[in-house]
């Protein structure tokens, strides 16, 4: 299972969160 920047903002919903 790839946890991609794109599948993190699905779950999570915050992309400040990937910095």
């Amino acid at each position: 299972m790839e946890l991609t920047k794109e599948r993190i903002v699905e779950l999570i919903g915050e992309p400040d969160l990937l910095c």
